[in-house]
């Protein structure tokens, strides 16, 4: 009895751990929202780039070589060969972190306007040392982002030669 116990126990267990919302919207371990531009760009081949994240990218776009990779409903990638860039869409729920706090974005705000601009790692530090997700990259500049817990957003755009924030986009 003890031992049909103790089977019904681990089946239990095994069912409600196999029950867990996953975060992660890839169905690739080696691209999910929160990394996929910093392992892909636009000098991997697409046949290299179906590899990392799992599924086959769909030309979009012929004048301008661009692929578009559906990883979810949620999450997808885009590349654009003929002008270096690669960016994501997602849904910002995904990307939410209650570590952020944006009061400071005043101050980063005045920053940017003033041509005083700051670097990435300034910003970091004024959002309570939360790093940003990237989300878009060029050979000119790379986007960052932020999602508090209400779903209020900061996006920042730096330079790729001066590693200055050059625009902010929030949606407050």
């Amino acid at each position: 009895m003890k031992t049909v116990r103790l089977f019904l126990v681990i089946i239990l267990l095994l069912i409600i751990s196999g029950c867990k919302k996953e975060n992660v919207l890839s169905n690739n371990d080696n691209c999910d929202v929160t990394n996929c531009l910093d392992v892909i760009d636009w000098n991997n081949s697409v046949s290299e780039i179906n590899d990392i994240i799992g599924v086959e990218g769909t030309l979009i776009d012929a004048t301008y070589n661009e692929y578009h990779w559906k990883i979810s409903n949620d999450f997808s990638v885009y590349v654009d060969f003929t002008n270096k860039e690669v960016r994501e869409e997602f849904n910002n729920a995904s990307l939410i972190n209650k570590k952020v706090d944006f009061t400071k974005y005043e101050n980063i705000k005045r920053l940017v306007d003033d041509d005083s601009s700051i670097t990435y790692e300034e910003v970091v530090e004024m959002l309570n040392n939360v790093d940003g997700v990237l989300i878009r990259k060029s050979v000119d500049s790379v986007d960052y982002i932020w999602v508090d817990d209400n779903s209020e957003y900061l996006q920042a755009t730096f330079s790729q030669d001066s590693s200055k924030c050059i625009r902010l986009v929030s949606s407050f």
